[in-house]
């Protein structure tokens, strides 16, 4: 097994693949293979001008990541049906 540089995987997965077929590879994609949060402020930036015609805070924004969508919709937009914005 090398351990310089990007081998390192290779190597395994071809150490790996001679024991026992890999069935499945799972990717940490948000946020380790590709930085999405420009995407996701601008997507509630365009919910916020939607249902109030302005911009939200993104502060804001930026500290609800990570928490259940329809609570944070709830929060942000009191009165709204919840079912339907999300």
């Amino acid at each position: 097994m090398s351990l310089t540089n990007n081998s390192f995987s290779i190597e395994i997965l071809q150490n790996r693949t001679q024991e026992k077929p890999i069935r499945a590879a799972l990717f940490d994609f948000d946020g380790t293979l590709m930085d999405t949060n420009e995407i996701i402020i601008e997507s509630w930036q365009h919910t916020f001008r939607t249902l109030t015609g302005k911009e939200g805070d993104v502060e804001q924004i930026l500290e609800s990541f990570g928490e259940i969508l329809r609570d944070t919709v709830q929060r942000f937009f009191p009165g709204c049906d919840v079912e339907e914005a999300v």
